[in-house]
């Protein structure tokens, strides 16, 4: 083994780095497969480095630069419960104008069958019938 000749080296060794060193240098078929599985384990980590690089910096530019998308913020818990409270005051105001008008119909239709009374004399039962629904 060449490292053997080399007496500062060698020395500073310990055990199993001289018995690593003296297989690798007796048996070339194994030293040249772990040089290639060395070499291929080695391309496989930069392979992988380089694809995170380039994934994460192309992901900025992809949705910064090329995608933009008009995006709304959302609305806080807040704003919607103040936006709900004035919709809830919207609604009972318009349900009691709803009630108000529906008490104006009534009358309206109750008029309106007294003077087809009057002006006609008496109604059939089917007009009574319809003016009953109606109200």
């Amino acid at each position: 083994v060449i490292l053997e000749k080399i007496p500062f080296i060698w020395k500073h060794l310990n055990f199993t780095a001289k018995v690593t060193a003296r297989n690798l240098f007796r048996y070339k078929k194994r030293f040249l497969m772990t040089i290639i599985g060395v070499c291929g384990c080695t391309s496989l980590i930069i392979a992988g480095f380089g694809l995170r690089d380039a994934i994460s910096n192309m992901i900025p530019k992809q949705f910064g630069e090329i995608n933009k998308y008009n995006i709304k913020k959302l609305p806080s818990i807040k704003s919607l419960q103040c936006k709900y409270m004035e919709l809830l005051y919207e609604n009972k105001k318009a349900y009691k104008q709803y009630h108000k008008l529906k008490k104006e119909m009534k009358e309206l239709l109750i008029i309106k069958s007294n003077i087809d009374y009057i002006l006609n004399g008496q109604c059939s039962k089917k007009e009574l019938k319809k003016t009953e629904k109606e109200i």
